[in-house]
Parts: structure tokens; sequence; C-alpha cells
């Protein structure tokens, strides 16, 4: 009878501690459910939160400043599966842009305020032809993941370049959703530079901008980027996110 006991308790012994592990597993978020719901900077007065439409694609992106230099409140506005319009809410003024397509569904033209920029895709190379809110040439080029990842700028005598180098094989902040980089880059290009690891759909491994700016990544046991330190940095940004 005693064996009997000690063979019961071993048993339900072995029983809890299978639960405690389907526990642990069933907590992690499924990879294709995945979203990113906020970004920390190594200062966590500073943070940006995401939050979606009903079809997981992005709805508005917060700023914790009321009037972050970039943006306090991206709001972005859909029509048939399509970006028309980026709204930027600062405490001192909103901001609208407004994007136009073709028949194909590529742009033809990005309105910041009442100021239109015509728009040409090329196909040979996946880019868009446009100009900067200053008059000067810009071209962008979309990767397959719909990631920027380089833009040219004409200068009067020379060219600005931009390159992004992205880890083809993890997944990005934005992995799951719809890609925006495009579109925020037409609305603010210093946002390339600037929040350029934080809009895209592959993690950002280094910006040339005036040399490398290289990032320091760690991902989690699906491939998803977790912290990005910069070069130079003391702490890193932390991307936390939800199940939708």
């Amino acid at each position: 009878m005693k064996n009997i006991l000690i063979l019961l308790a071993f048993c339900t012994l072995l029983s809890c501690s299978d639960d405690d592990n389907s526990k642990t597993t069933n907590n992690e978020i499924p990879a294709n459910q995945k979203f990113l719901k906020k970004i920390t900077y190594p200062d966590p007065a500073l943070y940006y939160t995401f939050d979606y439409n009903d079809d997981k694609t992005i709805r508005k992106i917060t700023s914790s400043i009321s009037d972050d230099p970039f943006a306090a409140v991206l709001s972005f506005t859909y029509e048939n599966g399509l970006m028309i319009a980026i709204d930027r809410i600062r405490a001192s003024n909103t901001v609208r842009t407004t994007f136009s397509y073709d028949a194909n569904k590529k742009l033809t033209g990005v309105t910041s305020g009442s100021a239109y920029r015509p728009m040409t895709y090329q196909a040979a190379d996946n880019s868009y032809l446009t100009t900067s809110p200053d008059g000067k040439a810009m071209k962008f080029y979309v990767t397959a993941d719909g990631d920027v990842g380089r833009t040219v700028t004409q200068n009067a005598n020379d060219e600005t370049y931009i390159g992004v180098v992205f880890n083809p094989q993890k997944n990005g902040p934005l992995f799951n959703t719809n890609a925006i980089a495009l579109y925020v880059y037409l609305m603010e290009p210093n946002a390339i530079v600037n929040y350029g690891s934080l809009f895209s759909r592959r993690p950002v491994e280094n910006i040339t901008y005036f040399g490398n700016n290289p990032y320091a990544n760690t991902y989690d046991s699906q491939g998803f980027i977790t912290t990005a330190t910069e070069q130079g940095a003391t702490a890193a940004k932390v991307f936390e996110y939800v199940q939708l």
C-alpha cells in the first residue's frame, strides 16, 4: 500500500510538471498573431504605442511626448486596402498627407498640406521617383517586404545617399502588419534616419548616412526583434508585442 501511495504521488508530480510546461508554451504568442504593441527608448519616458484596425493594419502610432518633433500621433486612413492618408497630430497642429494611386495600385502622387508632389513608379528596380518637400529630386527603393532599402536625394551639386541593411532571416517589429515605411518617409523624409529601425517589417542592422550606424539586435525564439542598440548607445530600445 505504501508503494502504491508513493507511485501515485510521483505520477501527480509529473502531471503538474507537464501542466506547467504546457502553460509556458501556450503563453507564447503564436508567430502569425504577434503584433508590435510598444517601443520603449533607453529613456523610459519616451515610448511609442501601436494600435490596429480589425484587419490588422496599423491604425495609430502614439508618442508619449505630446509635441514630439516627429509626431505626437500618426493616424492612418485606408480605402479599398490602400493607405490614402496619414494625419500627423501634434499639440500645436495637425497636418494631413494624402496619397493617390493608378489602376495598378502604384503611387502616383503625395500631397502634404496643400503641396502636391507627383510620383513615378519604376518597375525595373521597384522604386519611386519624386521630390522632397523642398523640391529636391528623390528616389525611394522599396524591398520585397515593402521596406525602404535606400533613398537618394539629388542636391544642387551632389547626392545624399541613405542605405538601410535588413536581416531577411529575422522578423522586424512590423512583420505581421502592413508596410508603412514608404508612406511615413514620403510624409517626413528625415524619418528614415531617426526612425528607420522602428517602422520596418524586417529588422534593421545598419543605416548608412554619412557613415555606418549599426544596430546590435536581440531576438526571441520565433525570430522577432526584442531589443535594438544603436552604435554608441549604452542602452537599447525595447520592443513589446501583443496577440491579435
